[in-house]
């Protein structure tokens, strides 16, 4: 499985981040190779999965927003 990874501007990130926040109630920091990254995600597993795998962290330097899309694989200008 590949991931289309596609860089996009300040502005586009704070439209999407805008429009994904109510699908994203899970919030979990985790030390993930010595950077604090948080994810959000809208699935309970993914949640789980992560704070599983990571030890916890208290503060944030970074972050992963995980959904699900019904587009998935389809890109967005």
């Amino acid at each position: 499985m590949s991931y289309l990874i596609k860089l996009i501007s300040i502005r586009r990130k704070e439209e999407l981040a805008d429009h994904f926040h109510a699908q994203t109630p899970y919030e979990v920091k985790s030390d993930v190779y010595g950077c604090c990254i948080k994810l959000l995600t809208g699935t309970q597993s993914v949640a789980t999965r992560w704070g599983q795998s990571f030890y916890l962290c208290p503060k944030t330097y970074g972050r992963t927003d995980a959904f699900m899309s019904s587009t998935a694989g389809a890109s967005e200008e």
